[in-house]
């Protein structure tokens, strides 16, 4: 059981065939009229310049404390909450307050760009700290033996391929081995990462519907399906600490 494991951020990420904004400026305003619970009165705004390169988001809007984070790209929208202000929530109570304002940013999104999303996937990022070292925890509770004692960093990725009612989902979880930047031989913490996505090789023109319905669901499988992942065996429904 971890130490302590802490929530840093939830992602939507929707990709979609190459899209235009024509009035960057409108399309904020009337975007920022739908999602002024989320942004509140005086948000940031960035464009990018006719000539900027592919993955450069076209409009980046952030709150305030940049605890909410909406990027439109030429061929990706990503709406990415995060724990700027430390109030280290539980996923549950993280995913709700993030849904509250991700149908507000799907409703203005489809309305004013109507961009056909062709493939969705949502992320999970945490941060978990053990109180010893994570390389050698990794080493023993995957492979039965320390037989990395030396390893700097270890990086573990674990994909299933699932069937969420209609969705076909790819589920990584991602766990890799973090070090202090003041002192490298402490190594007690560790970034996991749950992403589940839709196949590659499928290209759909999702409804505003359906991609709500794959965030709960994905949502649904992360709860009930992962308890048995190492650090991730507990009540995510309550605090993480």
């Amino acid at each position: 059981m971890a130490k302590s494991l802490f929530l840093r951020s939830l992602q939507s990420v929707l990709f979609t065939t190459p899209y235009s904004i024509e009035h960057k400026l409108a399309f904020s305003t009337e975007f920022l009229k739908h999602t002024q619970k989320i942004f509140s009165n005086d948000p940031s705004i960035v464009t990018a310049p006719q000539n900027a390169p592919p993955h450069v988001p076209k409009i980046e809007i952030k709150s305030p404390n940049q605890s909410h984070i909406a990027q439109f790209s030429n061929d990706r929208i990503s709406f990415l909450y995060q724990d700027t202000l430390n109030a280290k929530p539980s996923l549950a109570a993280a995913f709700q307050h993030f849904m509250s304002g991700f149908q507000q940013e799907i409703q203005s999104t489809m309305e004013f760009l109507n961009p056909q999303v062709v493939r969705m996937g949502f992320i999970v990022r945490m941060i978990a700290d053990i109180g010893f070292s994570t390389n050698r925890f990794l080493s023993e509770e995957f492979l039965k033996n320390n037989s990395f004692p030396d390893a700097h960093e270890i990086n573990l990725g674990i994909l299933y391929r699932l069937q969420l009612e209609g969705f076909r989902v790819n589920r990584w979880v991602r766990y890799r081995t973090l070090r202090a930047q003041n002192d490298p031989s402490i190594d007690y913490a560790m970034a996991i990462e749950i992403d589940l996505n839709t196949f590659a090789e499928e290209m759909n023109n999702f409804s505003s519907s359906e991609i709500l319905q794959f965030y709960n669901l994905t949502y649904d499988n992360v709860m009930k399906d992962l308890k048995n992942y190492p650090l991730l065996d507990l009540d995510l429904e309550s605090g993480m600490e």
